[in-house]
């Protein structure tokens, strides 16, 4: 039986922290938004110095990050499944249903919650681009990574273009008094059906945009399956790790010093400049993202390297990053209890500082929730039932033993002996072939 590592989980528990902190501000219904036409304006001393660390840490590093677990992820599923003795036609099924459930998923979160919802764009990204590259040698998805790359800074120098233009005003005067900003307001609707139908024409179109256009998460996710099938953080390399933690979070946090810096006046550039730069940290927040998951694996190593038990806080971590979607969903269910308008509506009552204090608050308690939940060796109710959308019905669950060879499983007979225990969260054993992630596993 393997191990479980640390790494992953670890990482997507502390992700959920950094999701909180960048999505409560869609909450704060009411109040005047910031230069860039969403977020909240910072009014306060306090306000401002939490809207500068939050842009230079969280802003465009969480939703990296979030990328590259995703794609990392669907590497480790595959992997495990075909240690088990799944066949790839069988995997490539489980993988479309997983992600068919996901779209359903981001849909009723969108929905019912949470219009800036985010998993309906990974589920586009996993059922277009994954079809497309998810199974290409390394080299490819290498030449795919800074093609996204490249795209995104395109974008960024278009922006930088017409910030300029703005600023040499060559751009008409009627165009700097239109307000061609997106702005998120189903929090601050009265009616829970009317924000339903606000929160749904926001998504159906966010959701594909973001799968076709953001370079930055696509690009992440592409890099996840590359690394994952390197065994990144499985069989880290501390000195790899270590100039990839400088390095990453280095760009990342400088980038996003420049867009902190207008969105609390001290630059204070028109919106068209405010644009540019909140772009480019977007791209900077990519090498953030990875900074962000090689710090995480540098933890990890130390902690699974010391021997000694992990207490209670890192257990609830580690088993809230198990349990990432009902936590990511979770947060959703806690933010909309006490603070849209058809519910309590404090929402419009917070600052800056106390939102992301109320959002840090939340993480806590899912990690509460998710200690309690790994002492009892219970799934997430929500993997659950991604469990079952992604398995039907004729695949055995956990518990019942490995599938016999010559058993049907989704309708096609498996003739290679299942070795291992079916349960999911038990670490697969590594490829024979490490650039494709359906290659014959060594099994022990």
């Amino acid at each position: 039986m393997y191990k479980r590592t640390l790494s992953p989980d670890l990482a997507r528990g502390f992700m959920l922290l950094l999701i909180a902190v960048a999505n409560v501000w869609v909450f704060q219904w009411g109040q005047e938004p910031s230069s860039l036409g969403f977020m909240i304006k910072p009014v306060s001393v306090i306000d401002k110095v939490v809207v500068f660390l939050r842009t230079v840490l969280v802003d465009q590093r969480a939703l990296p990050l979030f990328a590259f677990l995703f794609g990392y992820g669907m590497v480790q599923f595959s992997r495990s499944r075909y240690a088990r003795g799944f066949e790839g036609i069988v995997i490539r099924r489980m993988l479309r249903r997983r992600h068919w459930g996901m779209l359903l998923f981001g849909f009723l979160h969108a929905a019912l919650l949470f219009e800036g919802d985010i998993l309906g764009s990974y589920a586009i990204i996993a059922l277009f681009w994954g079809w497309i590259f998810f199974r290409r040698t390394n080299k490819t998805l290498t030449i795919v990574f800074w093609v996204f790359i490249a795209c995104g800074i395109l974008t960024l120098l278009a922006n930088i273009s017409a910030g300029l233009a703005i600023l040499s005003e060559k751009v008409p005067a009627e165009y700097l008094a239109t307000d061609t900003t997106v702005r998120l307001v189903s929090t601050g609707t009265p009616g829970y059906l009317d924000s339903i139908l606000q929160r749904l024409q926001f998504w159906v179109t966010s959701a594909p945009v973001a799968a076709f256009m953001a370079f930055n998460v696509m690009s992440m996710v592409i890099l996840g399956w590359k690394l994952a099938r390197q065994r990144f953080l499985e069989e880290p390399k501390l000195e790899r790790l270590k100039k990839g933690a400088w390095l990453g979070l280095g760009i990342g946090w400088i980038g996003g010093i420049p867009s902190a810096l207008n969105q609390i006046g001290v630059l204070n550039l028109n919106i068209g400049f405010d644009a540019s730069l909140h772009f480019f940290s977007m791209m900077t927040g990519v090498a953030g993202g990875y900074g962000y998951v090689c710090l995480i694996g540098l933890i990890a190593s130390r902690i699974e390297s010391s021997g000694k038990t992990m207490g209670w806080f890192i257990t609830g971590v580690v088993g809230l990053g198990k349990r990432s979607l009902s936590g990511y969903l979770g947060q959703s269910v806690l933010f909309a209890v006490l603070l849209p308008a058809w519910t309590f509506g404090l929402g419009s009552k917070l600052g800056v500082a106390t939102a992301s204090l109320y959002a840090i608050a939340v993480w806590v308690v899912t990690v509460v929730i998710a200690y309690f939940i790994e002492k009892s060796g219970r799934r997430g109710p929500f993997e659950v039932l991604l469990r079952r959308l992604t398995y039907g019905s004729k695949v055995p669950v956990a518990g019942c033993g490995p599938v016999e060879p010559g058993v049907e499983v989704s309708g096609v007979k498996q003739v290679v002996p299942q070795h291992m225990d079916p349960d999911p969260t038990i670490e697969a054993p590594e490829y024979v072939a490490g650039d494709n992630p359906f290659a014959t596993p060594k099994i022990v």
